[in-house]
């Protein structure tokens, strides 16, 4: 069973025998915040996001302009889904989600 949100789906890999599919199959999901959504930012919500096994629950930026770009960006990606924005570094560091 694929998890990956990049290769769910996708019939590219329909060709692979399920024993060679194991890097998509189901695994406990990890729920991150990402602080600072500048370039770098993005790549690490890009790749976790790619990779299948985790989520990104929200972003934090001193920037607040920045952190809108990051959560057009992440909801024009990946529709259905939403990220959050958290207002300072203590609420996304301690936010229970």
């Amino acid at each position: 069973m694929m998890r990956s949100n990049f290769f769910a789906g996708q019939k590219a890999v329909s060709y692979l025998p399920e024993e060679d599919r194991y890097l998509y199959a189901t695994r406990p999901r990890h729920h991150f915040n990402v602080i600072g959504s500048g370039m770098m930012g993005l790549q690490h919500i890009h790749v976790t996001m790619l990779e299948g096994s985790a989520d990104i629950n929200g972003i934090y930026d001193q920037n607040r302009g920045v952190a809108e770009r990051a959560k057009g960006f992440f909801e024009g990606a990946y529709p259905g889904r939403e990220l959050k924005i958290y207002d300072t570094l203590e609420e996304a560091c301690t936010d229970p989600a």
